[in-house]
């Protein structure tokens, strides 16, 4: 196996520490010839220097993402970044490809392996969700062979098939990096497989979450509000923001968006900042025996 572990990054000044723990887990548990292919257009430059003392990473940067302003740019945009990681790992003749996120990483010594022998000629991808490109593996043989892309098209997701794609998939509209992946697997009739989580112990029901003692991930680290899938607004909230995105253009939403005290709109974000810190301050503090209690239970 030759494996490229594709990485868009993007962390605050104050997440050295995880940049630090993701890069060591990965070092210390894979056990094949690997090389992280690093996009680090969005990385802050006092981070771009440990890449240095690891001679596993490629970085790889490309023309900065060009796009609308609006809600969905973030998914773009990582998936602009990541298309062009995965096609240079593959130019490179990796033979498998796994996408991560900067607080996503390996948690046990030879996972590669172990995700390796779950595909086969009808499972072709092995994957978290709906957080897809958290973990996202896959093999060569697969994206040669079909092309696919990690968000469909505008055509694709009014199609009829798009829908019965969504059904299958629990109706969950969300649109992730990935989503292109799994819709291109609905329609050859081929299979994916998803990662379930497999906590023993947890400080929350998201944030530090283990999937199938094989992978941790942190969760929306990216983003300030720390949101993520099904999470509570105020019943009005979307109502309001509907028919704001009918009658004003992205440029004025956008100033809206950020004028606004997000936390007025969507008191849940305090808790969800509260949470996030604490799974993360016990992260940093003890790393190995962290994940330790979140794989058993158990605290040192």
């Amino acid at each position: 196996m030759k494996l490229g572990i594709v990485v868009v990054y993007l962390l605050s000044k104050e997440d050295e520490k995880l940049l630090d723990i993701h890069l060591d887990q990965i070092a210390k548990n894979t056990t094949t010839d690997y090389t992280i292919y690093a996009n680090i257009n969005m990385l802050l430059p006092k981070f771009i220097q440990k890449f240095k003392n690891h001679s596993n990473v490629k970085i790889c940067n490309s023309n900065n993402y060009i796009g609308p302003i609006d809600g969905l740019r973030a998914t773009y945009e990582l998936s602009y970044y990541a298309e062009k990681l995965i096609k240079e790992a593959i130019d490179d003749g990796v033979t498998h490809v796994v996408i991560m996120h900067p607080d996503s990483f390996p948690i046990k010594a030879g996972w590669e392996r172990i995700l390796e022998k779950k595909i086969s000629n009808s499972t072709v991808l092995v994957s978290k969700f709906p957080e897809m490109s958290a973990c996202f593996f896959f093999n060569r043989n697969f994206y040669l062979n079909y092309n696919p892309k990690l968000i469909p098209t505008k055509i694709e997701m009014e199609s009829s098939i798009y829908k019965q794609f969504l059904e299958n998939i629990g109706g969950i509209n969300l649109l992730e990096p990935g989503m292109g992946y799994a819709f291109e697997i609905h329609k050859k009739t081929l299979k994916w497989k998803s990662l379930n989580r497999s906590n023993m112990g947890e400080d929350h029901y998201f944030y530090g979450s283990i999937f199938e003692d094989l992978i941790f991930h942190l969760g929306a680290t990216s983003h300030s509000d720390r949101s993520f899938y099904k999470f509570v607004e105020k019943p009005r909230i979307p109502r309001i923001k509907k028919i704001i995105s009918y009658v004003l253009p992205p440029m004025i939403k956008e100033k809206i968006k950020t004028s606004i005290l997000q936390t007025h709109l969507r008191p849940e974000i305090k808790t969800h900042q509260y949470y996030h810190s604490i799974v993360k301050e016990n992260l940093f503090a003890d790393p190995d025996g962290y994940i330790e209690f979140l794989r058993t239970g158990l605290k040192n």
